[in-house]
């Protein structure tokens, strides 16, 4: 599925510049952030529940496959409070390919009941 055309017709590009991005039709990973005030420990192979934020019905099970190693700001559009600048660590957790969200989507991350009796809910894309 083409997901972006980055040239029109007639247009040069540098060398080694893309001409169009590809997608998947459903995402295949999600890309969370813990705050970093959180004392919460995630390593990889912890398993979560990721589940849309349109429809509370649509979640399934992830698994973390990737940890950043440093703090980085988390994105704008997942901030609860949008003008004032956060900062967490990136935490990648691969998802199911049949599931049925959207590229880009927005998603909440929960931790498992029986891994943690306080679930902390954090936003991810």
């Amino acid at each position: 599925m083409i997901g972006n055309v980055h040239v029109k017709a007639g247009e040069y590009l540098p060398s080694f510049k893309p001409l169009i991005t590809l997608y998947e039709p459903n995402p295949s990973q999600v890309i969370a952030y813990v705050h970093e005030s959180l004392l919460v420990k995630v390593n990889v192979g912890d398993k979560f529940i990721v589940q849309s934020m349109q429809d509370e019905n649509n979640k399934f099970e992830g698994q973390v496959v990737g940890l950043g190693s440093r703090i980085v700001e988390i994105p704008e559009r997942l901030r609860k409070m949008p003008d004032l600048k956060t900062y967490g660590r990136e935490v990648v957790i691969k998802i199911p390919v049949d599931n049925s969200l959207l590229q880009k989507e927005k998603v909440k991350i929960l931790f498992p009941q029986n891994l943690q009796n306080n679930p902390e809910d954090n936003n991810a894309k």
